[in-house]
């Protein structure tokens, strides 16, 4: 089977910035105490890896709050305890 490389044309007929359209709306800005929600359960998935980018960010600056590794680890503990509520490990 001859793989053809498509053109452009044909490579604009899928709309692929409409497929996360909000979902990373406030990455990288800092999270503050009123930002950061006290119940993680009652986010949706998306939410939750928006959180954990935006926090793995802050991490990598080069003065991140002291509080930011603990969110971090409780979001992905969050996210994990979900994958596996769902069966998937």
């Amino acid at each position: 089977m001859d793989a053809q490389p498509r053109s452009l044309p044909e490579l604009q007929e899928f709309p692929t910035d409409s497929l996360f359209e909000n979902c990373f709306d406030g990455l990288a800005e800092p999270i503050d105490d009123d930002d950061f929600p006290s119940d993680l359960s009652s986010l949706p998935e998306c939410r939750l890896i928006e959180l954990s980018d935006t926090l793995f960010i802050e991490l990598d600056s080069e003065m991140p709050d002291l509080r930011t590794l603990e969110r971090y680890q409780t979001v992905c503990d969050e996210l994990t305890l979900r994958q596996n509520n769902r069966g998937v490990a």
